[in-house]
């Protein structure tokens, strides 16, 4: 009788410790969600490659202004603390094209061929390594002294190449011997190297007549000599170069060619086989947001169309990224040029997710971007695209979680929802990245999520910490806000320079009282793009471990789960 009173005792406790570990527990996850809900399910037991830090990479047009003026006095820690994703500054057509960029005493003084002044891209290239990046220095375009009939092209600058690739070729070593002794070889070998912007582009570099075949023998050679140049400094071992091509779109040659070339074809300086080659990369644009030219490729074509001819060749070690792109213009309404190439509408967070979980599939090991706040790199607001960008390098290095089924919904094509998971065994820790994209920017709507963690734990009532950002038209976005105050300001297209969807403010208005209205209002967009996030601490059950969201179109969730068994 005893022990049958033991028993029941025993029985009663352990029901009322369940029915308090409920109720505790439903205490402290959010309210679950009324009416249809979309459904996705993530495996847990099985993992894949390390995602990937796709964002790493900013590409700089002004060297001189980013990096020299704007650069000076600023904090040590400063990207560090707001951008810690970005781990290289590619500082575009660096080493010349016009008498701003020359880099000698006098760059009309067709006298003197070797009257070098590198001190403009030192300093550039200090402040970046103060700021604990790498530089990738973009060579080009050829001054205009090495050639006897310089053309600027659209870009403002030399399309030409040089005269006597051996003056270029002293030209080239000379800057890296300058690099060599003012930062050390082993800070030097730690670097990138970019022989030209958009090789096959004409705007960018053709001969006389824009003759294909000739612009072509032009690069190859411009490429062997800048990299026998490289290679006499700092050592073929330790030099990391490449070559950035358009490819999304049909250039003055076929771009590929030059793959062959680096692989197997005769070096003009060397006159051995084959040229050192490290990485690809291209570029690759919408032509409005949402939506891409008809005769281009997407970003993840262009990453296999590079891959595949690089393989074809025998070259399996090669990196591959896009060293510039995103959206070119506004919408039909504006159709005038973005000037970083993004917009602030929430759609540009989920574009910008979604692209993060394209590349990884793709292999892809970096994606450029122009600009992460409202005044460039160092003033302004955050936009949703940063917000993405600090929020998918929360994953970078963890193992990917490859298995991801989606309830689709067939009555909305348009429509993608999908993720990006991962898991870090180490700290017991998972990342969701959640993304609602549409490819009408102006869409809106809302889909109830319910995801669950298959095969989360065998540990029943486990509990996890969660924590939870949202990026969308009402979370860490200024955009709506200002939108609608510039509506109701009376602003239209014709008071930007560039397209008014544009995210570089107050510098694209183009009115002082523009201007200053935007300052008196900066505080409070500022407010209102602050990232935050919510925590709750929830359970796993039979194994499984269930989150549920509202995600809006074009808005971005990210999940971290810490306490995984």
């Amino acid at each position: 009788m005893l022990m049958n009173k033991l028993f029941l005792c025993i029985c009663l406790f352990v029901i009322n410790a369940f029915l308090l570990s409920a109720t505790c527990n439903k205490q402290k996850t959010p309210n679950r969600l009324p009416g249809d809900v979309t459904r996705m399910e993530i495996e847990m037991s099985e993992t894949g490659a390390p995602v990937k830090n796709i964002f790493s990479d900013i590409n700089v047009w002004d060297l001189k202004d980013y990096w020299t003026n704007h650069a000076a006095g600023r904090p040590a820690d400063f990207f560090r603390e707001n951008f810690p994703f970005v781990r290289h500054i590619q500082l575009m057509t660096a080493t010349g094209g016009n008498a701003a960029r020359d880099l000698f005493i006098d760059p009309s003084d067709r006298s003197r061929m070797t009257d070098y002044n590198f001190n403009p891209l030192i300093t550039a290239c200090r402040n970046v390594v103060r700021q604990g990046l790498k530089p990738m220095i973009k060579t080009g375009a050829v001054p205009e002294k090495f050639c006897s009939r310089p053309h600027i092209g659209f870009f403002g600058v030399n399309v030409r190449p040089p005269d006597d690739y051996e003056v270029y070729y002293r030209y080239i070593k000379a800057l890296a011997e300058a690099l060599k002794q003012h930062f050390g070889l082993d800070e030097l070998r730690s670097w990138s190297w970019g022989v030209l912007t958009e090789y096959e582009n004409k705007d960018w570099f053709a001969a006389e007549n824009d003759d294909p075949e000739a612009t072509k023998i032009a690069y190859f050679k411009l490429y062997d000599y800048t990299v026998a140049a490289l290679q006499d400094v700092i050592g073929a071992s330790d030099l990391r170069v490449g070559a950035h091509s358009m490819t999304t779109v049909d250039g003055l040659w076929n771009e590929l060619e030059f793959i062959d070339h680096a692989a197997k074809g005769t070096n003009y300086k060397t006159r051995q086989q084959g040229t050192q080659l490290n990485f690809l990369c291209s570029s690759f644009y919408e032509s409005t947001p949402g939506k891409k030219s008809s005769r281009a490729m997407s970003a993840t074509e262009v990453i296999e169309a590079l891959r595949n001819r690089a393989v074809q060749n025998g070259l399996t070690h090669l990196q591959f990224g896009i060293d510039e792109g995103r959206i070119l213009t506004g919408p039909e309404d504006d159709k005038r040029d973005l000037w970083s190439r993004v917009v602030g509408f929430s759609f540009q967070g989920a574009s910008d997710a979604r692209l993060f979980r394209q590349m990884n599939d793709a292999g892809a090991d970096w994606f450029s971007s122009w600009s992460l706040l409202t005044g460039g790199l160092w003033e302004g607001i955050p936009l949703v695209s940063t917000h993405v960008a600090n929020l998918a390098y929360k994953m970078t290095g963890e193992r990917r979680l490859n298995r991801i089924n989606v309830q689709h919904d067939p009555a909305q094509p348009a429509q993608e929802l999908n993720a990006i998971a991962s898991l870090n065994t180490s700290s017991n820790t998972a990342h969701i990245l959640l993304y609602n994209y549409n490819a009408d920017m102006l869409s809106s709507g809302v889909k109830n999520m319910v995801i669950t963690l298959k095969n989360a734990g065998d540990i029943w009532g486990k509990k996890v910490r969660v924590k939870q950002w949202i990026v969308d038209d009402d979370h860490a976005n200024f955009w709506p806000a200002w939108w609608a105050d510039m509506k109701q300001r009376g602003l239209d297209k014709t008071a930007f320079s560039w397209s008014m969807y544009s995210t570089d403010l107050p510098r694209n208005l183009l009115h002082a009282a523009d201007k200053d209205y935007w300052e008196s209002k900066a505080s409070h967009y500022k407010e209102l793009s602050r990232l935050n996030a919510t925590e709750y601490i929830t359970g796993i059950k039979n194994n499984h471990l269930l989150l549920e969201t509202p995600v809006k179109v074009h808005g971005v969730v990210m999940y971290e789960i810490v306490g995984i068994p």
